[in-house]
């Protein structure tokens, strides 16, 4: 084994995505690492933007308790991680968004080809926050056969912004609709099959909104699969 390593799993993909979970700890295992999930459902994030300020100050504490003693800590989301660096303490370990961990540690070249035209969406997180949208750009990168496709607008959100979406349900919408469209060009000859992202926040607002024959894959599901 390569060593141990913690990884969190957010409320949301635990509750609405645990296929991404499942496919991170496959993965990790393939590439010789022993996984432990995190005793901790929420990072604190959707209180402290609600304003609850209190009640994110536990969680964030509870959580830094379930990641005490590990030498790092992985997160299936650039928003939770983004949250969990800039709330964090001295005492708590690195923390790594999973993509930006894996990409010096996976192989050069996947063994399995994946053969598909995928959107790719580029959550506002990882541009902006965690900068680790360059990570998942290069992992993809090395899988035969995948091919993808950027929107017009890469750097534009999708209008999921957690409670943004809830109170603003109007704008939230006609901005996912906008992405879907750039993400899905009409005029595209060869369109796109799917979408990728590395965070499942914002594909649970879009394909709530999209066709819903379009699959939506997180990017480890995908790495899993060309690796396995």
């Amino acid at each position: 084994m390569s060593g141990e390593v913690g990884l969190f799993v957010p409320c949301f993909v635990d509750q609405l995505w645990p296929r991404a979970a499942k496919a991170a700890v496959l993965l990790l295992e393939d590439l010789g690492y022993m996984v432990r999930p995190l005793d901790a459902a929420c990072c604190g994030q959707s209180l402290e933007n609600a304003g609850e300020r209190e009640e994110a100050s536990g969680l964030r504490k509870r959580w830094s308790k379930a990641a005490s003693g590990f030498q790092a800590v992985l997160v299936l989301s650039a928003s939770c991680a983004a949250y969990l660096r800039r709330t964090g303490t001295r005492r708590d370990p690195p923390i790594f968004e999973i993509c930006e961990w894996l990409e010096p540690r996976c192989p050069k070249t996947f063994p399995n080809p994946v053969r598909r035209r995928l959107a790719l969406h580029r959550s506002c997180a990882s541009l902006r926050e965690t900068g680790t949208a360059r990570a998942v750009d290069g992992l993809l990168g090395r899988i035969e056969g995948l091919r993808l496709h950027r929107a017009g607008r890469d750097d534009e959100c999708c209008g999921f912004g957690g409670t943004f979406a809830v109170q603003f349900p109007e704008l939230s919408a006609r901005m996912g609709r906008d992405k879907l469209r750039d993400l899905f060009d009409p005029g595209d000859r060869d369109p796109p099959v799917g979408v990728v992202s590395a965070d499942c926040s914002c594909m649970l607002h879009l394909q709530s909104l999209a066709d819903p024959f379009v699959p939506f894959h997180h990017v480890v599901e995908i790495l899993w699969e060309a690796f396995r």
